[in-house]
């Protein structure tokens, strides 16, 4: 089969100057000069952080309009977004340095976002389009101290997008592409008085897709699995004084998704689900002295409409986090704070109705900054489950500046994962004394700023493993019994030419094995990295042609992969199926009109039409102009 597919062109129209910017392109090496959050829980300089954070900036996300949050997500060093470029509605796994989907730790301005009702609770990225995005922040290696639960590859927090300083500011966004993908989104904002800021916006998303399943004989036409998105998202923010702000907010996300049988099956499913995470914020700040409390309420409910019949999941996610942070010294800063969550799961046919757990959490955290250069983290943090009892998670952190611009850094760490409900109670396999899953992660690197900082390096190795991994068999259901390890590395590099072209490279690797019991009761490894490639590189190439043209090119190699495939004909068993290595070239371009208040762009994907596998069965290979192809096997 081949399909052609038609070049994406977006209009973006966004009223009193909100796309004015630098006409230069920012130097991505004044990261080290950087303002981030998600390290320490508030606002930090980076050079001040014992721990690397990697930013996705605003004007990063802007040069990007034609992407999806997974596509954006999977050109990040460390970072393999499973199914980034397939059907436009296909479901993502979200790898942070090889490590499982369930690994990654979601956050929303600094709130989890889980899905209680899911088999490992990872959230669903497809549930947030990058137009509602001001930044992101990702953390790699275990963040549990911090951040509990499910932080045991890192964490990545989705900041959302802030409210103009102007009273009144509208955005308006159309656009249309390949596969009739149709967007629209309007949104209104301002603050009044440098006291009140609100924020509302509004989007819808659709596409026609592609069959997700490949037909292998071409005799019939399997139908198109399309998707539709509404998403709606506010906030409100009151400043009393100088000292206290308080910020509600809600968002709420309505996806449906059109997906086949298996692989190889054609089929009318249907996925429906929604999203609704609400709470509030409230902050109180002095010279010295730092208070926050925020709590967050999540629902999640999916439906899935297949042949066989109908399934219902539904998820509660109740979230209080309580901390303060103080200065003891002008280079010493004391965090502390006390976390609640309670999970909830509707379901009648569990083995416990409508099961529940919480997990309450002290934590403490000391930071020493920047003392000639030296920068170290210390934390602790005491878990209390109400089902398996209590574990705790412990970090340290330190860094050293050797001179103003090079630095180099370590971490030794521990994680959890706690068990969830459908493990603890579901129909299939429930099994009520599940332990914890436990991690120990260390990195060691170095980081550069060369040249007037036109010149950033940054190289990691590290490795990871995961104790008591919750298994599954069909006789003995879930329990704990294996050992992951993984290790890999990093290399980052950026070149700033001139005031006009920027250069950056990245390259990947990452290896894995799984120890478990065999038959006899004996021990045996062996890789299981499913879908994630060994090895990575990419090349991004930039430029800015004049004040108001930009383009890119980005070149992207991932190496050989192998995915699993559970087939019908063989009663649904498993078979490791390899997938070739494949390039793919991107390009983008940008020209600003009226003002920098009419943006029009070009979003090219996979230009040279290579023929490229993604997952099994996959139609993919995703060219917004050329053809698409099967790989036989």
């Amino acid at each position: 089969m081949k399909r052609k597919l038609v070049a994406i062109m977006i209009i973006t129209l966004i009223n009193l100057g909100l796309l004015a910017q630098e006409n230069d392109l920012k130097n991505d090496t004044t990261r080290l000069e950087e303002i981030v959050i998600t390290g320490s829980k508030v606002p930090t300089p980076q050079r001040q952080t014992a721990k690397p954070v990697q930013i996705i900036t605003r004007e990063q996300i802007e040069k990007n309009s034609g992407k999806s949050l997974a596509q954006l997500l999977n050109d990040q060093s460390g970072l393999t977004i499973n199914g980034a470029y397939s059907n436009p509605g296909k479901d993502n796994g979200v790898y942070i340095r090889g490590a499982s989907n369930e690994y990654t730790l979601i956050l929303v301005d600094g709130n989890p976002v889980n899905d209680p009702s899911g088999i490992g609770g990872a959230f669903d990225i497809r549930l947030f389009s990058l137009s509602q995005i001001d930044r992101i922040e990702i953390l790699k290696g275990s963040q549990s101290t911090l951040y509990g639960t499910d932080a045991i590859a890192g964490v990545i927090n989705i900041i959302t997008l802030k409210a103009s300083e102007k009273p009144i500011n509208l955005n308006l966004l159309t656009s249309y592409g390949s596969l009739n993908t149709l967007d629209a989104a309007a949104g209104i904002n301002g603050t009044i008085k440098k006291k009140f800021e609100y924020n509302i916006n509004f989007e819808r998303k659709s596409s026609d897709g592609f069959s997700e399943a490949k037909n292998l004989t071409d005799t019939v036409d399997f139908d198109k699995d399309g998707y539709k998105q509404t998403s709606i998202q506010t906030y409100l923010k009151y400043k009393i004084g100088k000292s206290i702000e308080i910020k509600p907010f809600v968002s709420y996300t309505e996806f449906n998704s059109d997906y086949d049988a298996d692989a190889f099956t054609d089929a009318p499913n249907t996925y429906k689900s929604k999203f609704i995470n609400s709470g509030a914020q409230a902050q109180f700040e002095s010279k010295k002295f730092i208070a926050k409390l925020s709590y967050n309420y999540v629902l999640m409910n999916r439906k899935y409409l297949t042949t066989y019949g109908q399934y219902n999941y539904e998820g509660r996610f109740n979230n209080s986090d309580a901390f303060f942070v103080y200065k003891l010294k002008e280079h010493i800063q004391l965090l502390g704070g006390a976390n609640f969550q309670n999970l909830k799961m509707i379901d009648s046919t569990t083995t416990t109705k409508n099961p529940s757990v919480t997990i309450s959490s002290p934590y403490i955290s000391l930071l020493l900054k920047d003392i000639e250069g030296l920068n170290i983290e210390l934390g602790y943090r005491l878990n209390l489950h109400s089902k398996y009892g209590y574990n705790s998670s412990y970090s340290i952190a330190p860094a050293y500046y050797i001179t103003n611009n090079i630095k180099i850094f370590t971490s030794y760490s521990t994680g959890f994962k706690a068990p969830t409900l459908l493990q603890l109670y579901g129909p299939f396999g429930a099994n009520e004394k599940l332990k914890p899953q436990h991690s120990v992660s260390t990195e060691i690197g170095f980081q550069s700023d060369l040249f007037e900082r036109k010149v950033n390096t940054q190289f990691t190795y590290y490795w990871r493993t995961i104790e008591d991994i919750i298994n599954y068999s069909y006789s003995n259901g879930y329990f704990n019994q294996d050992m992951q390890k993984d290790q890999g590395l990093e290399i980052n590099e950026t070149v700033k030419i001139s005031n006009k072209i920027n250069i950056q490279a990245t390259y990947n690797y990452v290896t894995g094995e799984v120890t478990t019991k065999d038959e006899n009761g004996q021990d045996k490894s062996f890789y299981n990295l499913i879908k994630r490639p060994k090895n990575h590189f990419s090349f991004l190439f930039q430029f800015n042609l004049t004040d108001n043209l930009f383009a890119s090119i980005n070149l992207q190699y991932s190496g050989n992969r192998t995915d699993y495939y559970f087939n019908p004909v063989n009663n649904y068993q498993i078979e490791e199926v390899g997938l070739d290595p494949y390039f793919l070239l991107n390009a983008y371009a940008e020209y600003k009109l009226l003002n920098h208040r009419l943006l029009v762009f070009l979003d090219l994907k996979n230009i040279t039409t290579h023929n490229f596998v993604d997952l099994v069965g996959d139609l993919t290979g995703i060219a917004t102009v050329g053809k698409i192809s099967h790989q036989n096997f």
